[in-house]
């Protein structure tokens, strides 16, 4: 790393319970070779592991790369988003990287490789790789997120529809103007910070994914956000009832002609509320004074999805194809 003091990209790096991930999200971080000043800001949200020790230990060695942000409580649990109230506001790069800590970088030249395409494609908002799914669970690769023959651009409708699981999170390259301009953009309703957050994005400029494999996207890991909301299903109901919510926010602040993906994707989310609160849809539909707004096609695909995803409950089949959705959704 450049011994100079203009720090040009700050990694943000989110931590909780992931004691067992840490050293080697951290270790690659570290072995990053550049030719600019890089810090590091570790946020822990009240880890209940030695995540907090362990952190301390590497802030200990290094001192002037990186810097600990630790709550006295879990901010997550109060409604807070560790990224936006707290990453984001402290980060003084030119650029941001992100890295949760149960994920790790690929080789040593993956922030260079970024910051160079970044700053000669200016028109580029969102720069993100290839990443290797690695099976928590079995230790073994499931397959490659985002992959790619050359540099591939992801239009909004591409984002809207695929949902946050478009791009791995530990390829997250943006400009820090921008991501500071999200702060005040970005729903109060937030279940989930990727998503709208890559939607954002995706109106400042283009939204790019390299085919360099670079990262190491962590999947079947039961402490993750994903694995607990996935293991509770009346947690998942209130988390599809506010991504409802979410996306009605969206839809005011984005223009017209994405209105109508947005509520595609809503209905999705609707129709999934409708089977994790074991509900009929017409019921949900007024009790939640909610109206289906998309085609006769489209609801018809739903309606049996719905129908399938039921019967594959009764059976016990839920958890497998639930797997199979995120890894479908992640390639």
């Amino acid at each position: 790393m450049s011994q100079s003091n203009d720090v040009q990209v700050s990694v943000l790096m989110i931590c909780y319970n992931h004691e067992r991930y840490l050293s080697q999200a951290i270790e690659s971080v570290l072995s990053q070779q550049t030719s600019f000043p890089f810090e590091v800001l570790i946020y822990d949200d009240k880890s209940t592991d030695a995540s907090r020790d362990l952190i301390s230990r590497y802030q200990e060695q290094h001192p002037d790369i990186i810097k600990c942000i630790f709550p006295g409580e879990n901010q997550f649990s109060k409604g807070k988003s560790p990224l936006c109230d707290f990453l984001v506001p402290a980060a003084t790069g030119k650029y941001i990287a992100e890295l949760e800590c149960d994920d790790a970088w690929i080789g040593t030249d993956k922030l260079q490789t970024q910051f160079d395409y970044m700053e000669s494609h200016a028109g580029v908002a969102l720069c993100a790789h290839s990443a290797e799914l690695y099976n928590d669970t079995t230790g073994k690769i499931d397959g490659i997120a985002s992959d790619c023959a050359e540099a591939m651009t992801f239009s909004t409708q591409d984002l809207i529809m695929r949902g946050g699981a478009a791009l791995p999170t530990c390829g997250y390259f943006s400009r820090t103007t921008d991501m500071k301009n999200y702060l005040q953009w970005r729903p109060s309703n937030c279940p989930v910070g990727d998503w709208p957050m890559m939607l954002y994005l995706s109106t400042c400029g283009s939204v790019v994914c390299l085919p360099e494999v670079l990262g190491l996207y962590r999947v079947a890991v039961a402490s993750s956000w994903t694995g607990r909301r996935s293991a509770n299903a009346v947690a998942t109901a209130k988390f599809d009832k506010r991504m409802l919510g979410m996306i009605d926010e969206l839809i005011s602040k984005m223009p017209s002609e994405f209105h109508a993906s947005l509520r595609a994707k809503q209905a999705e989310y609707f129709f999934d509320l409708a089977f994790r609160a074991d509900v009929n849809v017409k019921k949900l539909e007024e009790e939640l004074d909610y109206r289906l707004e998309v085609s006769s096609a489209q609801l018809l695909n739903l309606r049996i999805k719905l129908f399938v995803k039921r019967i594959a409950n009764v059976l016990g089949l839920m958890p497998l194809i639930e797997r199979k959705m995120i890894l479908r959704a992640s390639k």
